[in-house]
């Protein structure tokens, strides 16, 4: 969707984005999988009421990727990573201190709009910086997003481990203990990514529709949403 005519690109380590995609997933889940049990045992809801808020949450994620990689490409990476940082610690802390269902609700819809920033905006940098070191004659593009991924996997594994070990004293605990990793992220990031881009050219933008004509492509996310 975006395409460089002309100019210089700040660079951006992949290592540091390995790191970033780590600790996002274990911030994300050292949290969210004790949700429904917080939902359950301490507030007493239904089962109806946990969907809801589950359901909200998920939607407020993957269902607005796309808003995130559209803001991407108007702001650039940085500026969206940093955001869906501040937006999920603001919802880890509603989930730590709401009594109210709404609260919670609010709490959960915030932690899932950050993750739908931070998400496309990384793997957007992942992406210029893979390319740049295939050009350079080092690790490729493909190489580096398996990478990534198994990071992520590395965090989803072991941030239920940390979470587990704070749900002895309370989910408030747990989710205090998320926005503190994702400070941490947020403190990181803002010294450590490339502020900017300086830009000899212009920076030319597709309709984000222009992606539904990519038959392969279309044919790929059906597939795939069936995952």
């Amino acid at each position: 969707m975006t395409e460089l005519i002309s100019g210089k690109k700040a660079n951006t380590s992949p290592s540091l984005l390995l790191a970033s995609q780590f600790i996002f997933n274990t911030g994300f889940y050292a949290v969210v999988p004790f949700l429904a049990i917080f939902l359950r045992d301490d507030m007493l809801l239904s089962g109806a009421a946990i969907g809801l808020v589950l359901g909200l949450r998920t939607f407020s994620q993957q269902g607005m990727f796309l808003v995130g990689g559209a803001l991407t490409d108007r702001f650039g990476g940085r500026a969206i990573i940093l955001c869906g940082c501040v937006v999920r610690i603001s919802g880890y802390l509603l989930l730590a201190t709401s009594a109210s269902l709404w609260g919670v609700i609010l709490g959960a819809c915030l932690t899932g709009t950050g993750g739908a920033l931070f998400s496309p905006a990384i793997e957007s940098l992942m992406a210029q910086a893979g390319t740049q070191s295939e050009r350079e004659g080092k690790r490729s593009r493909s190489e580096w997003f398996a990478l990534f991924s198994v990071c992520g996997e590395l965090g989803s594994v072991i941030g239920p481990l940390l979470g587990a070990l704070l749900t002895g004293y309370s989910f408030q605990s747990v989710a205090l203990g998320g926005a503190g990793v994702f400070l941490f992220a947020l403190i990181m990031l803002y010294f450590m990514l490339p502020i900017g881009t300086s830009h000899h050219g212009t920076l030319k933008i597709s309709p984000w529709w222009t992606a539904f004509r990519q038959r392969r492509f279309v044919a790929f996310i059906v597939a795939y949403s069936a995952y």
